[in-house]
């Protein structure tokens, strides 16, 4: 029986609120579903499309008129962005098979496993346009010493493969990098104990010395707590982005795009001290934040619009944000930029205007002399700059399907492949560069879902080893390359914002023990530079 059958019997001996509730709804499909039926990837993006709002939206576009393929690829669409995918062909497989499920979608509207972009049954699938309502609710490595270093940036996301041709000049680090021995991956380790949740002992710590000690003493140890992200003024409290009149994104702040129980998106500043959220931007629909090498401004999207259009900002400035791009040409849409190491230029996936990827720019910061440097539409996630002349950037490989990395050198303009010399078709994303750490950060994962294992390795993927059993989501390095931040699945399949220490990659911290708003749903997080 086709997996499209069995959510639909699912349904109906259920009843349709099964799919209303995330957790009930993954309950159900552990249950009724067979071992062979769909992989765990699979489940996963089906429950992701009950959790992140994708079949509430194909529900309210049918209702608004919108014809069945336009509702599969607008919510589809969606739904890979939320995911922090690229792919969005699964995405739009996993609305449709749900959407057939509830009895909304004909079968024939439901592309087949794996299905080629626009493959929706009947016909070609027209572009991509503006929203037709608004957004719905959301509904091993052995331990690796990170090298000690100053403070600084860090990078993210997933391209070619790997051919063992030598590779340009300054591309192949020197054999053994500092902190990144070669090392043999160890059996997998007993599962992880629950992540401490930082700020609980410290509100114990305060409740008891409210009751013991006098009040002047009590004042005095509120206000050493209350600390801002700077570590001066109360910062956290501020909802601009110069946060009292700082110029630069302190160190400790982590910048986390929120979707709230409205559906609304919007960055928050996190901080990694104490785990407090602030708001940085008042939009709706801000995402995927980026961060200067020198952190004094910092870009994300506007995806109001249905595309993403990339805005700029300076910390510390009364001025509103800039659009970085004219609405008209190539980059009038653009995806998640990277920033060159000297923060003079980005890198960055372009769209145009019809949502699909039309090749890599390279830009000087504001914009402005924008040449393309690669030709493709597999381009995925955003590049990171390993060297002056040189990044690394992510696509899908089309003989295997494999997301893989490959280098490109702006001084030979040739485009090198790369991959994991033990495995070359490892699907591998969310590439990550720190100076500091003088490491590639990345996933290796189950191409159907968002979670899969941290590696590092250096910046020619020589030497890289696991960092640990623990799964997480969207990793980014600190400035100071000394840790990570990235999404980790709660038991209860909450998703939560925590930082690692590479040394003990299964030992996370949870950085927030209240979310904005307690249905709310975190998304992809910026910590160094990108």
């Amino acid at each position: 029986m086709a997996l499209q059958e069995s959510l639909r019997e699912l349904v109906a001996s259920r009843g349709p609120r099964v799919t209303v509730d995330a957790t009930e709804f993954r309950g159900a499909l552990d249950d009724f579903l067979g071992e062979d039926e769909a992989t765990t990837g699979e489940v996963n993006l089906l429950v992701d499309a009950v959790r992140l709002g994708g079949l509430a939206r194909l529900v309210a576009l049918l209702d608004a008129g919108a014809s069945p393929q336009a509702a599969v690829l607008e919510a589809g669409t969606a739904l890979a962005r939320d995911r922090g995918s690229d792919d969005d062909r699964r995405s739009r497989w996993a609305v449709a098979v749900l959407g057939f499920a509830i009895g909304r979608l004909d079968a024939a509207f439901v592309p087949s496993r794996g299905a080629e972009e626009g493959d929706t049954g009947r016909g070609p699938v027209p572009p991509a346009g503006p929203s037709l309502a608004s957004p719905p609710p959301p509904p091993p490595g052995q331990p690796w010493s990170a090298p000690a270093a100053a403070s600084a940036p860090g990078q993210q996301d997933g391209t070619v493969y790997v051919d063992e041709a030598p590779g340009p000049a300054g591309l192949t680090a020197p054999a053994g990098p500092a902190g990144l021995p070669p090392r043999p991956l160890a059996p997998p380790a007993p599962p992880p104990a629950a992540p401490r949740r930082r700020g609980i002992g410290l509100v114990v710590l305060a409740i008891a010395l409210v009751l013991g000690l006098v009040a002047g003493v009590g004042f005095a140890v509120w206000q050493s707590q209350r600390g801002d992200d700077s570590g001066g003024s109360s910062g956290d409290s501020s909802s601009s982005a110069d946060s009292g009149g700082a110029t630069t994104i302190p160190d400790n702040a982590i910048l986390l795009p929120y979707r709230d129980d409205a559906g609304a998106l919007r960055i928050y500043r996190v901080n990694a001290d104490n785990g407090r959220w602030s708001p940085l931007t008042d939009g709706t629909a801000d995402d995927l934040p980026t961060i200067s090498p020198d952190r004094t401004e910092f870009t994300y999207l506007d995806t109001s619009s249905g595309f993403p259009v990339l805005f700029l900002r300076h910390v510390g400035s009364d001025e509103a944000a800039t659009q970085v791009f004219p609405s008209s040409g190539r980059c009038e849409h653009a995806l998640r930029p990277g920033w060159s190491l000297d923060g003079t230029r980005f890198a960055i996936v372009c769209t145009g205007n019809d949502g699909r990827p039309d090749g890599i720019f390279v830009c000087a910061s504001d914009g402005s002399g924008a040449q393309q440097v690669l030709e493709g539409t597999d381009f995925r996630g955003s590049p990171t700059w390993v060297s002056d002349n040189t990044f690394i950037y992510g696509t899908e490989d089309p003989a295997t399907g494999a997301d893989t990395f490959s280098a490109y050198d702006m001084s030979t303009g040739t485009p090198v492949p790369l991959a994991l010399p033990d495995d070359p078709t490892a699907h591998v994303t969310h590439a990550d560069w720190s100076q500091e750490a003088d490491a590639l950060l990345f996933l290796v994962h189950d191409s159907d879902d968002t979670y899969g294992h941290l590696w590092v390795a250096d910046a020619g993927m020589h030497e890289a080893h696991q960092l640990g059993t623990t799964e997480y989501a969207h990793p980014v390095w600190s400035p100071d390359g000394k840790q990570i931040a990235a999404l980790w699945r709660a038991p209860d399949g909450s998703e939560e914002l925590v930082t690692i220490d590479p040394a003990s990659p299964d030992d996370p911290d949870i950085l927030a023990d209240q979310h904005p708003q307690p249905n709310g749903v975190p998304t992809i997080p910026v910590w160094g530079s990108r």
